[in-house]
């Protein structure tokens, strides 16, 4: 039992990290990857420009049962985006669609996606702090897709939310000093 255990877990790690290696090169193509982080299920990244010194963004995903990933981005310059990643997709360039979405079936959403790689579709909200807040008290989200309904657990984003608020805090507040990172 104990031997099967750590063979899963073993998995898990290894299909994290590719994931993170794959995720950090849809990001955005001029965007470096050089710290990660983690709250609970949700995995999170730091987003830099091409040469390692501008902050862009800090963003955290979780994976649903059928294997998609629901990510949330907050940028330097305060912009909220959400993402959806799957690795099976190959979207157009230029591809964008109209969404409907739904926040514990009380909120509903009407979203554009874009697409901003093969595999990962990304949607701008409006009201930061007030989505924010949403998704943090929320449970299910479910969006529409060009390749079905999607639903994900918001199990976690409190503490993923936060984690994500104190990011970008502190990645600007060291990019103000003239720092890199850390």
């Amino acid at each position: 039992m104990l031997r099967k255990r750590h063979i899963f877990r073993f998995i898990w790690t290894v299909c994290l990290v590719l994931l993170c290696t794959v995720m950090s090169t849809t990001a955005d193509a001029k965007s470096v990857v050089s710290e990660k982080f983690r709250s609970g299920p949700w995995l999170g990244k730091v987003f830099y420009d091409a040469s390692g010194k501008g902050f862009q963004s800090c963003g955290i995903w979780a994976r649903n049962h059928s294997g998609d990933w629901l990510g949330f981005l907050l940028s330097g310059d305060g912009n909220f985006r959400l993402s959806l990643y799957n690795e099976k997709w190959q979207l157009p360039e230029n591809f964008t669609f109209d969404s409907i979405a739904l926040l514990d079936r009380k909120f509903k959403y009407e979203l554009k996606g874009r697409r901003t790689s093969p595999e990962q579709i990304d949607f701008e909200m409006k009201h930061t702090l007030k989505e924010i807040e949403l998704f943090q008290a929320g449970a299910l989200f479910q969006i529409t897709t060009p390749f079905g309904p999607k639903a994900f657990s918001l199990r976690g984003t409190r503490k993923a939310l936060n984690k994500l608020i104190q990011c970008r805090a502190e990645k600007l507040l060291y990019s103000q000093r003239g720092n890199v990172s850390r």
